[in-house]
């Protein structure tokens, strides 16, 4: 760029070069004629002032030259001075630009690497939390296993009241009620979140009716402050837990988040229009395991599973039950419940009209 030139810049490039040649060029023709004349003129008789006044002459015109080319030199030194300037501000506005250019990309650069440095830790973060609650959980089973022990303990006092002690019904209630309170200790302490536990039997539906109109009601719970749950009856077609147990064989029901299955269709008999509205729910993660009879594993035909029962732990708090880990233990304390709850059923029955209950029968499938 700088070695293409046009006409016109090259003629204005050389044009103080070339009047300083001129100028230089009468200079010296001045000076050269200058004493020649003067020469002559000395051997003129009649001309003896007009050496001096050629010499004078001659002075001034080299004088004039001369403050001719200085001006001419001091033109031309001003004009690459301008140029200079201009190309020097040309080259700072472009460094400066491209300096710009370079900080914007630099400064996005550093957004980008700050958001995923950001998500990266985010992600940590997540994962440590995880991995901490995961160890948390893992390491309260151990001492939730002591009111576990116990809750045992005070179902085998149960039994053993029904079975092979004086089957009295205060013995047994008060049994059961201790081994509530222990197991939803275990739970609570394994969840980390208050819970609860509850027992609750099963009647058949009248002249053989639908299993939806089978009626539930609560044997007990582990808290005592609820006192008239004895006198609640709700009907299993209005609770998705009972109902879907005792229709599809369900071996358990959980969700750790009952509120958001509403939208699915969960029913809850307990859930009236105005606990919806206000959202003031007593529990929002459950699990309900059928109190049932164990199957003959090699029994070669399918047999309908009576449902005696059902054991309920339930929560304030969501996402509290591990499907893994929390469904087991309910599942054993409700197989070792059934003997001694269906004799205690028998006995009342007997008592009251002397004729045995009628069990709920769910599905055939497992």
């Amino acid at each position: 760029m700088r070695l293409i030139l046009t006409f016109n810049e090259k003629g204005a490039d050389h044009s103080p070069q070339r009047g300083a040649a001129i100028l230089a060029t009468i200079s010296a023709l001045v000076t050269i004629a200058t004493p020649v004349v003067t020469g002559i003129f000395l051997f003129l008789p009649s001309s003896s002032v007009v050496p001096t006044t050629v010499l004078a002459v001659y002075v001034c015109v080299l004088t004039t030259v001369l403050l001719l080319v200085l001006i001419r030199q001091g033109v031309y030194h001003a004009r690459q001075l301008q140029e200079q300037e201009l190309r020097h501000s040309e080259q700072d506005a472009d460094c400066a630009r491209r300096l710009a250019e370079l900080g914007a990309q630099h400064g996005e650069q550093l957004r980008e690497q700050e958001i995923r440095h950001a998500e990266q830790l985010r992600s940590q973060e997540v994962r440590h939390t995880e991995q901490l609650s995961v160890q948390g959980r893992a390491a309260r089973y151990a001492p939730a296993m002591i009111p576990l022990r116990k809750s045992f303990g005070s179902l085998a006092n149960a039994s053993w009241t029904m079975l092979e002690g004086d089957r009295s019904e205060d013995t047994f209630i008060r049994h059961l009620q201790n081994s509530l309170q222990f197991l939803a200790e275990s739970f609570s302490l394994i969840t980390d979140n208050p819970c609860r536990t509850s027992i609750k039997v099963t009647s058949a539906p009248a002249n053989g009716g639908h299993i939806y109109d089978g009626l539930v009601t609560t044997l007990c719970r582990s808290d005592e402050d609820e006192l008239d749950y004895a006198t609640t009856r709700d009907q299993i077609g209005n609770n998705t837990d009972f109902r879907q147990i005792l229709e599809d064989g369900l071996a358990y029901f959980i969700s750790n988040d009952l509120v958001a299955e509403i939208s699915k269709g969960y029913q809850n008999s307990h859930w009236t229009p105005q606990v919806l509205q206000s959202h003031k729910f007593k529990y929002r993660a459950t699990i309900v395991w059928p109190i049932s009879r164990a199957r003959a594993r090699m029994s070669s035909s399918p047999s309908p599973q009576e449902v005696i029962g059902f054991l309920c732990v339930d929560t304030p708090m969501i996402n509290s039950f591990h499907e893994t880990f929390d469904v087991p233990i309910g599942m054993t304390f409700a197989g070792g419940l059934h003997l001694a709850l269906n004799r205690f059923r028998e006995q009342q029955m007997r008592d009251r009209n002397g004729k045995t209950p009628d069990f709920v029968h769910g599905s055939d499938e497992e």
